[in-house]
């Protein structure tokens, strides 16, 4: 409100309220307001209303905020020709965007790294908090990388890690070719090895340093034993194992749930830990959801802990 205050003129129009937010009615917005940031704050504004209304469930919810910033991140990349292809991983690649979710890019081409800030510059500018360290080398590697490059450094440096974060991996804008060339080099990436008994430890190291290093206490819904993170490592460690990247977590639950029935409760947690996260977001602590979280946690463990035996069975039986 303090930086667009003209927000107010339209927050309240039925039509943007009543009416999915798909890229195309944001890419409307945009061409008749003529101003970006205006928009953007507009739209996603649109849809928090929406959803305190009800007239969006947890899904659709992070679809419409991803659906918004694909417009704007697409207007900023088409105003100027920038001399890279744009992708996302994280929250932003997989389309599960939430409330001040910052985005995961990565900048493949040839062109200096000066426009490459200054795109990110004018990301950040609309109001983003943008991430480039899941490029090859994190911190210490190029701003802007080229496709030869992270082939190479995919078969010979990646470390496990990488992969469940690449299982997010999208074209977001520029080149179609470079694009193709890229999903190709992440499916290689992602799948040229079969998942075996050793990755899938490490996985599950993985998963145990993120609970010991970044858990927030009871409230977190995140990091914490049975949160939001249990999930996703499912949904990594189900796409390595079945050669099949499905681009997000709840795609991959629910495809695991319909080969595996034992597993349908996982749509269920996913969604209400995700509203929780939501209601967190917005309001700085858990209000509605505060007595129902330490119970859904906890069948959220015991679901995470009864998939990675099953996994961990199923690869030692195909081992033999």
């Amino acid at each position: 409100f303090r930086q667009t205050p003209e927000v107010l003129d339209y927050m309240l129009s039925p039509e943007g309220i009543e009416i999915e937010r798909s890229e195309e009615r944001v890419r409307e917005t945009i061409e008749n307001l003529k101003n970006l940031k205006l928009s953007k704050n507009l739209e996603e504004l649109r849809v928090i209303i929406r959803k305190l209304l009800g007239h969006v469930g947890t899904v659709g919810f992070m679809d419409e905020l991803t659906c918004i910033t694909d417009a704007v991140v697409r207007s900023v990349f088409s105003s100027e020709d920038w001399k890279f292809s744009l992708f996302s991983v994280g929250k932003y690649g997989s389309r599960e965007l939430n409330v001040g979710s910052d985005l995961d890019l990565l900048l493949v081409g040839r062109c200096s790294g000066e426009m490459a800030v200054k795109f990110i510059n004018r990301l950040k500018e609309l109001g983003y908090e943008v991430d480039t360290r899941l490029r090859p080398f994190g911190e210490k590697g190029e701003l802007v990388f080229t496709v030869e490059y992270f082939t190479q450094y995919a078969k010979t440096v990646a470390r496990t890690w990488e992969k469940l974060a690449y299982t997010r991996f999208r074209f977001i804008a520029g080149d179609e070719e470079t694009g193709n060339l890229m999903e190709k080099a992440v499916n290689n990436f992602l799948f040229r090895e079969p998942l075996n008994l050793q990755v899938l430890g490490e996985i599950l190291a993985m998963r145990e340093r993120l609970e010991r290093e970044l858990s927030k206490g009871e409230d977190d819904v995140k990091y914490a034993e049975g949160g939001i993170v249990d999930l996703e490592f499912i949904g990594y460690t189900y796409q390595l194992m079945r050669k099949v990247k499905l681009g997000n977590t709840y795609r991959a639950i629910l495809k695991l749930s319909e080969e595996n029935p034992r597993f349908s409760e996982l749509m269920n947690l996913y969604t209400t830990l995700r509203e929780a996260d939501t209601e967190k977001r917005l309001y700085g602590e858990l209000l509605s959801y505060r007595d129902l979280v330490p119970e859904v946690k906890e069948r959220t463990r015991k679901a995470y802990l009864e998939f990675m035996e099953w996994a961990r069975s199923s690869l030692s039986t195909q081992g033999r």
